[in-house]
C-alpha cells in the first residue's frame, strides 16, 4: 500500500468504509449490520492499529470481523467488501503524492468461537462450554484463589459509562465481568428465552439490583449470577500501564463531528484465575463495552 497518514485508531475509517460498500452494493446487508431496528449489534470490528501516525508502504496492518449469530448469513459480503476495500483504497486519507491508501488483502480466515467445533456455532453452546470449564465436577464455582491471576491486554480502546459518563480510569475486574457478561446477553437469542432454562429470565438475589444485573442474570441462577460478581470483585489490580485516548467521529448521518474516547493498557488482577478466564477468552471475540463495531473493546488475555 502507499505511504498512510493516520492517527493510531483506525476503526472509524475501516467502518466508515465498510459501511459505504454495504451500503452500495449489499444493501441487505448494511441494513442488518448497520441499520437502526437490532441494537444489539451481532458483529464486532477489531480494525488495525499503529502506534506510528505515518504507516510506510509496505506495512502490513491486520483486522478482525466477528460475525454472531444471524450476522453469520452475510459472511459472504462482510468477506467481499473486505475484499473490495484491499482494491479501491481507505477513503479520504491520503499519502505525500495524493495517493489515496491502498491495502492488498494477503490473508482472510475465518475461525469459530472457542468451545465449538461447528461451521457456524451455536451461542448457547459456546456459553455452557465456557460455564462448564470454570466449574468443578460437582457443579458448584472453583472458588481457590490462583496466584497466577490474569493478565489482562486492552488491544483497543475500552469504552464504557458509569453513572452516565464515560469511564477512563483503570477498570476493576468486576467492571470487565460486568461488560462481558452484558454483552453476551445482548447476543443471546431471544425467542430462546422462553424453552430453555439456561436463558430464562431470573430474580436477582441482590435488595436493589441494577438494569445490568437483571439481564445478566438471564446468563445464570441466582446464586451462581451472585457467585461470578463475587470472584470478580475479589480480583484486585495489581499492576497497570494505562493510555487514554480521544478522537472525533465525523458522523454522514448526523452531520455532526461526535467525540469519543476510551482506555487503552495493560493490567494484572490477582485473584480467581481459572473461574474467570473462559468468559475472559470469549471477551477476546465478542470484544466489550460499547461501539464495538467502531472497533473498541478488543482484549486479549492471558
Amino acid at each position: 500500500m502507499h505511504d498512510l497518514n493516520t492517527e493510531p485508531f483506525m476503526g472509524n475509517l475501516w467502518r466508515g468504509q465498510l459501511g459505504s460498500w454495504w451500503h452500495a452494493h449489499r444493501p441487505t446487508t448494511f441494513q442488518a449490520l448497520m441499520g437502526e431496528a437490532d441494537g444489539s449489534r451481532h458483529w464486532a470490528l477489531c480494525a488495525p492499529w499503529s502506534d506510528a501516525e505515518w504507516v510506510p508502504a509496505g506495512a502490513v496492518l491486520e483486522s478482525r470481523v466477528t460475525l454472531i449469530g444471524p450476522a453469520v448469513d452475510h459472511l459472504e459480503a462482510v468477506a467481499d467488501g473486505m475484499e473490495a476495500l484491499g482494491h479501491q483504497g481507505l477513503g479520504a486519507r491520503q499519502g505525500p503524492v495524493g495517493h489515496r491508501a491502498r491495502a492488498r488483502l494477503i490473508d482472510l480466515r475465518m475461525e469459530c468461537l472457542p468451545g465449538s467445533n461447528a461451521t457456524v456455532p451455536n451461542l448457547l453452546d459456546v456459553l455452557e462450554q465456557a460455564a462448564a470449564e470454570a466449574q468443578t465436577p460437582s457443579g458448584s464455582l472453583k472458588s481457590a484463589p490462583d496466584n497466577e491471576g490474569l493478565h489482562v491486554a486492552l488491544l483497543r480502546p475500552l469504552r464504557f459509562k458509569v453513572e452516565g459518563a464515560v469511564f477512563v480510569g483503570a477498570p476493576s475486574m468486576e467492571q470487565l465481568v460486568r461488560r462481558i457478561l452484558g454483552r453476551l446477553v445482548q447476543l443471546l437469542p431471544d425467542d430462546r428465552a422462553g424453552e430453555d432454562p439456561f436463558v430464562t429470565p431470573r430474580a436477582v438475589p441482590e435488595s436493589q439490583p441494577t438494569q445490568d444485573d437483571q439481564r445478566q442474570a438471564r446468563l445464570f441462577a441466582p446464586q451462581e449470577h451472585a457467585a461470578w460478581i463475587a470472584a470478580a470483585r475479589s480480583c484486585i489490580c495489581t499492576e497497570r500501564d494505562m493510555h487514554r485516548w480521544r478522537w472525533e467521529r465525523h458522523s454522514r448521518r448526523s452531520l455532526r463531528v461526535m467525540p469519543l474516547e476510551g482506555i487503552t493498557g495493560r493490567f494484572h488482577y490477582r485473584g480467581p484465575r481459572a473461574v474467570l478466564l473462559p468468559w475472559m477468552r470469549l471477551a477476546e471475540w465478542t470484544q466489550i463495552g460499547s461501539k464495538t463495531t467502531f472497533g473498541f473493546g478488543a482484549l486479549e488475555v492471558r
